[in-house]
């Protein structure tokens, strides 16, 4: 948390303006959603892996990115290049670049010091024999836009309650789509959260206004018929 939170200390410090629209929008997350009272809600961290060029989606559209740098040991390379404007940075540990990560960017081939030994991904269990002496780590903060439209954590967590036990009742035809062992229904169909299992589970947990949002309760004579 202390890095983090320093991180977006320089995002306030640098983009004033940035941070103010990411932290207003950030505080209307649920506290429990997002990262301390920083403008993030979530950090990507990459070790030793080189991106290809990409654009980032789902980040907040009038946000930035937070790409900060750690490690151990020593490498060469992994610049962080925007092809398009023709620049480059080299991020060493400490350094925070702040950058608009809707723009295609990308990194560099990431290289031991000395020996030029390229670094691969240490995630995969297979390349556990090409590892290399050093880890170059990176850590995007950001705000990922569709958090503002979840609900609370408790509702949230209710609803991931609820997908779990599509996938453990065996007896949902959706189950025999998938045939192969390696293949599982992941508890999800379309339009269930305006299903009226879904609103009736959420009665029988005690989520009454999150149920009546979807259905509202008939309460006239008229609106009954």
């Amino acid at each position: 948390m202390n890095y983090i939170n320093k991180t977006d200390q320089f995002f306030k410090e640098l983009l004033p303006n940035r941070y103010a629209i990411q932290k207003r929008v950030c505080d209307t997350i649920d506290p429990e959603l997002r990262i301390g009272n920083t403008a993030f809600t979530t950090v990507t961290i990459n070790n030793n892996f080189r991106t290809a060029c990409h654009r980032d989606a789902g980040d907040l559209k009038e946000g930035f990115g937070n790409l900060s740098c750690t490690g151990k040991g020593e490498w060469d390379g992994g610049y962080t290049i925007l092809p398009e404007y023709r620049v480059g940075a080299k991020l060493n540990p400490g350094d925070v670049l702040i950058m608009d990560v809707h723009q295609i960017h990308g990194n560099t081939p990431i290289r031991e010091k000395g020996s030029g030994r390229e670094a691969v991904f240490t995630g995969n269990k297979h390349n556990k024999d090409k590892m290399v002496d050093f880890e170059r780590i990176s850590l995007v903060c950001y705000l990922r836009e569709n958090m503002t439209q979840c609900g609370s954590r408790a509702y949230e967590d209710l609803r991931k309650q609820f997908v779990q036990s599509m996938i453990e009742d065996k007896t949902r035809p959706e189950h025999k789509n998938y045939t192969h062992k390696s293949q599982i229904w992941n508890g999800v169909y379309p339009g269930m959260w305006e299903s009226d299992e879904w609103v009736h589970y959420l009665r029988s947990n005690g989520f009454d206004q999150e149920a009546d949002q979807i259905q509202p309760p008939i309460n006239t004579i008229d609106k009954f018929f």
